[in-house]
């Protein structure tokens, strides 16, 4: 019986994972799931449990420490904890040129994603 607090959804993204502070430093790999607490990630190779993973795509950044690895099938399923995750990075960093000063007239607005969910 599933006891999840919150309720898992499942989704095929790929997005690109960066492993902090760890041999191996980039990959890519796809977001197989995600719930507000938690993801699932598959990848092409193992990650020791307790390494901390950024996760990007799209205008999302999300930051989370890997609960578990196990092999599955040709790929390696992450359980990924989630700890903060940022939305619409690309005007988080138009807003920081214009605290810096710097001219931000050139750059074209991003559009927005509808609905309450980023990922």
């Amino acid at each position: 019986m599933e006891q999840r607090r919150e309720p898992r959804v499942k989704v095929d993204r790929e997005v690109k994972i960066t492993m902090i502070g760890a041999p191996g430093g980039e990959c890519p790999g796809r977001l197989a799931n995600f719930s507000g607490r938690g993801a699932g990630l598959l990848l092409g190779k193992m990650v020791v449990p307790g390494t901390l993973v950024k996760v990007e795509w799209d205008q999302t950044m999300v930051l989370g420490e890997v609960s578990f690895c196990r092999k599955s099938g040709e790929e390696y399923y992450v359980g990924l904890q989630l700890k903060h995750a940022l939305y619409h990075t690309d005007e988080l960093a138009t807003l920081a040129r214009r605290l810096r000063g710097e001219d931000t007239s050139a750059r074209r607005p991003t559009p927005v994603l509808a609905g309450p969910t980023r990922w």
